[in-house]
């Protein structure tokens, strides 16, 4: 009687042990399909607009939300021309004046003071960050740029405008913590699964004596 409760028990303790090891395994769709999000929105360019900064003129183009859950988006001005230093760079911006304009959602003038708060050394000297916002609903939205006076300091080189995603960490963290309930599903299972065993053979073991 008493050893059919045992193998009893350790049937149901087995169980226990291969539910929690599954169970593990079904929490990984969910990490690598947020790993993988969060790796497509910091490629993502949800625009990029080749323009001319050192003279007035207008540009059009669609910007496309996706990665509408990220903490911040980005617009940032490109050269081609390198610069020596960040001083420099920020020189050649000197006497720009301008707006950029996402239909419905934000409208922003901005001048060569409009860089300097996001003054960053450790950015590429052709790398000109001008706004910072949140995300919006997900879909393509008219963006328009005006350049109402030309940066003559950038004259001769190609320069683009293009968005970016910025992410801080709090969008990997479903991710992070479905792999930590995986791995402690795994840890249980691991535990139950040992001192089942461990029973099982201390039991067959007073058995084999009493015999």
């Amino acid at each position: 009687m008493n050893e059919a409760r045992s193998k009893l028990g350790r049937k149901i303790a087995y169980s226990i042990a291969l539910l929690l090891l599954i169970a593990g395994f079904m929490f990984l769709p969910a990490f690598y399909k947020n790993r993988n999000k969060c790796r497509e929105a910091e490629k993502a360019l949800p625009i990029t607009l080749n323009v001319d900064l050192s003279k007035p003129g207008k540009y059009s183009g669609l910007i496309k939300q996706t990665a509408t859950f990220t903490c911040g988006e980005i617009m940032v001005f490109v050269t081609g021309k390198p610069f020596n230093s960040y001083e420099a760079a920020s020189k050649a911006l000197k006497g720009i004046k301008g707006t950029l304009e996402i239909k419905d959602q934000l409208k922003f003038d901005f001048n060569e003071d409009s860089f300097a708060s996001f003054s960053d050394n450790s950015q590429p000297n052709c790398f000109f960050p001008c706004l910072r916002f949140r995300p919006f609903t997900k879909g393509e939205f008219p963006l328009t740029l005006e350049i109402r006076e030309g940066a003559s300091g950038l004259s001769g080189s190609h320069q683009k405008l293009i968005a970016k995603y910025e992410l801080c960490g709090i969008e990997k963290l479903p991710g992070f913590l479905s792999l930590f309930f995986g791995i402690i599903c795994w840890i249980i299972a691991g535990i139950i699964a040992l001192i089942t065993f461990v029973v099982a053979r201390s039991n067959d073991r007073k058995t084999e004596q009493s015999a």
